[in-house]
């Protein structure tokens, strides 16, 4: 390379995780609560659905399924698939799902269907009432869990 020539400089790094099971335990879980809310600090009124995953076991799972947004009549306005993260052993995990739909006044139901790896379906919903505002800003919200 001369003194005005160009150079380059390639860094790769790779992660990898690994997850060691001795044995064959059960997986057990169950989804503890699915509920709508308000996505503080934002400019425009945003919501998100939260599904919360427990994993009382020494064993991880990936969920799959699907979480649906329902309007009042129940027609489906939003349908958002689980991301495959793990669900790590002992604990309760947070899957968020941010929702595009403008939850202006009016009554919505939040149904989730997930199988965390047994072959089985969990359903289960929530309704969700924006009852009316109070201010431009800030709505009155009942979240029956």
């Amino acid at each position: 390379m001369t003194a005005d020539g160009i150079g380059m400089r390639i860094t790769v790094r790779v992660v990898a995780s690994i997850y060691v099971v001795i044995g064959t335990p059960a997986i057990s879980g169950a989804m503890k609560a699915a509920k709508i809310e308000r996505i503080p600090q934002s400019e425009q009124p945003a919501w998100r659905g939260v599904v919360v995953l427990d994993n009382p076991t020494s064993m991880h799972f990936r969920p799959v399924g699907e979480v649906v947004l329902l309007d009042g009549n129940g027609s489906v306005l939003e349908t958002l698939p689980f991301i495959s993260l793990p669900v790590l052993p002992k604990r309760e995990q947070r899957f968020i799902f941010p929702l595009k739909t403008d939850l202006s006044m009016g009554e919505y139901k939040l149904r989730v269907r997930v199988d965390i790896g047994t072959n089985e379906i969990q359903e289960g919903s929530v309704p969700f009432v924006n009852a009316h505002v109070v201010d431009s800003h800030e709505p009155v919200v009942q979240n029956n869990n």
